[in-house]
């Protein structure tokens, strides 16, 4: 038999010997079980549902099947039936991406209208039930900094910890006010402070990986001991931290929104242009509406 279950990258169909790779379902059932609710999937073929969206490398996660399930009210589809379409809530966790000092006006990196964010943000928070707040934290010799670099200007491309990149002008430097989250947003609500771009080597856009797409920040780890598949995205900047951020969840199976109202970019040498296609490939979900 088959089972839903997470597995390595987010929930996705593993076979019942427990092996944590990602296959197509053959025939038999497929169940999942979570806090006393069940979903029982009965299939005679292998094939792919309509109205569930995938690939010839199809990954099936629980929003998918709801929403199959939803649309259809549980009618037979071909030979495919399902019963017992009882789902517990998909629990979404709120990522707001460095919203400090030197990414708003006065700052060492100013976004554009990057301060316009903090009231938007103070709403999510209320809202949300998981909320993870990152902070660059650089020290002060730190390898992005176009100045640690001879001859080098800001917004150049060079290598840091081996990896092609912009060099920044000198910002979020541990323990300064430029690192410091901005003083309107309301910090006391967040569940988790992660603390990126420590490393003097190597720079970390994303929230889970540092820019060698290897090192984990450990985040990953963390929404998966609270329950987490899916994560929605705000912050600074959209076309870097943020979009970095979010390709990467989707790559470890979360569902994922981008708030783009809730969401500034640099748009520096055509970044914003690669950060669309970037989260289009990855199957990121662009909102333009600002609410969870």
């Amino acid at each position: 038999s088959w089972r839903l279950s997470r597995a390595l990258g987010g929930v996705g169909i593993v076979p019942g010997d427990g092996m944590s790779r990602r296959r197509e379902p053959t025939a038999g059932a497929m169940e999942r079980k979570e806090n006393g609710s069940e979903v029982t999937i009965l299939t005679s073929s292998g094939d792919r549902p309509a109205g569930v969206a995938g690939s010839a490398r199809w990954r099936w996660h629980t929003a998918a099947w709801y929403d199959w399930i939803v649309r259809r009210g549980g009618c037979r589809h071909g030979s495919t039936r399902v019963s017992k379409t009882r789902f517990i809530a998909v629990t979404e966790a709120l990522i707001v991406v460095d919203l400090q000092n030197d990414f708003c006006p006065g700052g060492a990196l100013p976004v554009d209208d990057g301060v316009a964010l903090v009231p938007l943000v103070n709403r999510l928070l209320a809202q949300a039930k998981v909320r993870i707040l990152t902070q660059d934290w650089h020290p002060p010799q730190h390898g992005s900094f176009a100045a640690n670099h001879p001859a080098a200007k800001p917004f150049d491309r060079g290598l840091v910890g081996g990896v092609k990149q912009v060099l920044w002008p000198v910002h979020c430097v541990q323990g300064t006010n430029g690192a410091a989250f901005h003083p309107g947003l309301e910090t006391d609500r967040a569940d988790l402070i992660l603390r990126k771009g420590r490393n003097g080597a190597l720079d970390s856009y994303s929230a889970f990986f540092e820019n060698d797409r290897v090192s984990p920040t450990g985040l990953d780890g963390y929404l998966r001991s609270r329950g987490v598949d899916a994560v929605a995205v705000v912050g600074l900047a959209l076309d870097f931290c943020v979009a970095a951020t979010a390709v990467d969840a989707a790559g470890l199976g979360y569902r994922v929104r981008v708030l783009e109202s809730a969401c500034r970019a640099i748009d520096q040498a055509g970044s914003l242009a690669a950060c669309w296609a970037a989260m289009d490939k990855a199957g990121v979900t662009i909102e333009r509406g600002g609410a969870l």
